[in-house]
């Protein structure tokens, strides 16, 4: 994901998400998701143009990961709520530029 365009990076960024809810078995719920991040498309690759960007939430995931793995449900929680949080921070901001 690290060197990955702006386009691509939002592809990977979705596989990986979409990884994490494999074993989801609410269905309203995947929907919903689902959902919001077709909403949240229309800016993601604005997002990601920024390379630190990219470079930022790679380490996220890796951050969730390394909680999920390590059975911390609720750091992975938190590092995947902060991952959401700072991606929607961003592009409110890039919204009211």
């Amino acid at each position: 994901m690290i060197n990955a365009f702006p386009v691509e990076a939002t592809s990977l960024d979705d596989s990986w998400h979409e990884q994490l809810l494999t074993h989801c078995p609410n269905k309203r719920l995947l929907q919903l998701i689902k959902n919001q991040k077709r909403v949240v498309h229309r800016y993601e690759s604005a997002y990601f143009y920024e390379k630190g960007r990219i470079v930022e939430s790679a380490a996220q995931h890796h951050r969730i990961a390394e909680a999920l793995q390590a059975g911390d449900i609720d750091r992975a929680a938190a590092e995947l709520r902060d991952n959401w949080e700072v991606g929607m921070r961003l592009l409110i901001a890039l919204i009211e530029s």
